[in-house]
């Protein structure tokens, strides 16, 4: 059984640390992608696109946002992840209208 889908980008932002080997080795063995920041090195933006703050970022955003929830079961996760993306993208003017479309149109892409 797979949790994690592979199209997953592992960025740790704790170079050298045993958390981030941890991580490294995992996605290695999961064939997930690993790319490395090491800010102490000064490098925080890889390849023009991955920077570690826009990660911090949005797992702040998220995990504020899911405190009202208290917690919520794994067996629900991507539902609430889709929600979550529908606020990021269209942000206050989201509606479940809006949604349903978006979905639509992803089911229609198939």
């Amino acid at each position: 059984m797979q949790f994690i889908e592979v199209t997953v980008l592992v960025i740790p932002d704790r170079q050298g640390s045993t958390t981030d080997f941890k991580l490294t080795v995992a996605a290695r063995l999961s064939g997930i992608a690993h790319r490395a920041l090491n800010q102490s090195a000064g490098i925080v933006v890889l390849a023009g696109v991955y920077h570690i703050q826009n990660v911090n970022a949005y797992d702040s955003r998220l995990k504020n946002w899911m405190m009202r929830f208290h917690g919520v079961s794994t067996k629900y996760l991507n539902n609430y992840l889709g929600w979550r993306r529908g606020i990021e993208r269209w942000g206050e003017q989201v509606t479940p209208c809006l949604i349903l479309q978006a979905t639509m149109e992803c089911v229609g892409s198939f």
